[in-house]
């Protein structure tokens, strides 16, 4: 038996440009060729944030000043605006967060149409907004947002299908699916239990928003990496008695300072180089459509991992750019980053007065203390041993030949006085 419920119910916002944002026609600045001239055109410049609508209206987006310019205004024409529809929610009110699309970025707030009941009902609900114009020349994104809970494996899945409708004409539809595993209950019954609870509070017809839910879970997965990274690296503060460890830390302790003005050339390049691809390919290619994604993306491409025909024939200005970026990132930064490891390693491999001793001492204090508790030594420690002892004597070897050197040296000197005492007495005879 397969248990899946829908939590809550699904919505679905519209954003819109702003009412007093005008277009640009041919009165304006907006340039249009002569042969479009006869035609009815007018231009519009990119959508923002900052331009969003949040104003109120009634049926077919008709503002109230335009409502009492009529000549005559009936009672029925006075009850269009409790229409749901034209009325703006603000992200607070719909507990929503920020929204980044492959265009732009939205709020989170916008205009909702609840679809709520059995199918019948939301075509027609459907059919009336579109012979209302509720989607017009306007619209910035239509979303539909909706949160299913499957009870066999406790996973929720917020998802979210956006078709976004940029100025220049054309409509670019995305969606993302993001599970959640946001209940510790491993009983399915009291799961269930838990999403009837739920219905009963909201009847089964209010929207449950997972937005923020999702943001807190996206928070904690950083907060837990961040927890696990550190934690690592006390483990290599406690690892630092293993020789080789050792050796690592002294290395990068070595070449801090020069890895820190490595990484301050190598940050100003490739933002340069990030700028200038984004400058190209923002309005070509989605992977470039900000400069946060187009560093990520050429990243990637540094790694080996991008889509290199797409990027080559994007634009003519592209593929002198990509050369002059992997000969300076590839050949050029990633060997002097390579050079400034080796020659701090070198310096401290040859460099016995910068080693430690640590690992020595660690197996010195075992061995002592497994001797006073009467335990035999581990076979790592009996070559430790072997190896101090074998130490020892050949210190003790090299006493006894210096020692052994020492006495011929003077043997030899009184030798010599003697000698020369001898040979002066005979004279004097």
């Amino acid at each position: 038996m397969i248990l899946k419920f829908g939590v809550g119910s699904t919505r679905n916002p519209k954003v819109r440009w702003d009412q007093d944002l005008p277009f640009c026609t041919t009165q304006n600045t907006c340039y249009i060729p002569v042969v479009l001239q006869n035609f009815s055109v007018r231009c519009s410049a990119n959508s923002h944030i900052v331009y969003e609508e949040s104003g109120n209206f009634f049926v077919n987006w008709t503002t109230s000043d335009q409502l009492f310019s009529k000549n005559s205004f009936s009672d029925e024409d006075s009850g269009l605006q409790s229409r749901t529809e034209y009325q703006y929610k603000s992200a607070y009110d719909l507990n929503n967060i920020l929204t980044t699309g492959l265009t732009d970025f939205f709020s989170g707030g916008g205009y909702v149409v609840k679809l709520i009941g059995p199918v019948s009902v939301l075509q027609e609900k459907m059919t009336y907004l579109q012979q209302q114009g509720w989607i017009d020349d306007r619209t910035r994104a239509v979303m539909v947002e909706f949160t299913v809970y499957d009870a066999n494996i406790n996973v929720f899945s917020v998802n979210k299908i956006v078709s976004e409708f940029p100025p220049y004409g054309s409509v670019i539809s995305w969606a993302a699916f993001q599970p959640l595993r946001l209940l510790p209950f491993g009983n399915q019954y009291v799961s269930l239990e838990i999403i009837c609870l739920i219905l009963d509070r909201t009847h089964g017809n209010t929207i449950v928003s997972f937005q923020y839910v999702q943001l807190l879970d996206f928070l904690y997965n950083i907060g837990l990496s961040f927890c696990v990274f550190a934690t690592m690296l006390k483990l290599i503060t406690l690892l630092r008695f293993n020789r080789r460890i050792s050796v690592l830390q002294s290395t990068l302790a070595r070449c801090k300072k020069d890895l820190v003005n490595y990484f301050v050339v190598f940050g100003i390049l490739f933002a340069a180089f990030s700028q200038s691809f984004f400058f190209i390919l923002n309005t070509k290619l989605t992977d470039y459509k900000n400069f946060m994604t187009a560093a990520c993306s050429i990243f990637t491409v540094l790694l080996g991992k991008g889509q290199f025909d797409v990027l080559l024939a994007s634009s003519p200005l592209i593929p002198p750019l990509f050369v002059a970026f992997f000969v300076s990132m590839v050949i050029f930064m990633v060997n002097i980053f390579i050079t400034i490891i080796l020659t701090a390693f070198i310096e401290i491999k040859h460099d016995s007065a910068r080693q430690n001793n640590e690992y020595e001492v660690v197996q010195f204090t075992i061995r002592k203390l497994r001797a006073m508790m009467g335990m035999r030594p581990t076979p790592d420690q009996k070559i430790f041993c072997d190896n101090e002892n074998a130490s020892l004597g050949t210190l003790t070897l090299i006493e006894r030949k210096m020692n052994l050197s020492q006495t011929l040296c003077k043997i030899c000197y009184y030798r010599q006085n003697i000698l020369f005492y001898c040979t002066t007495a005979n004279a004097d005879v």
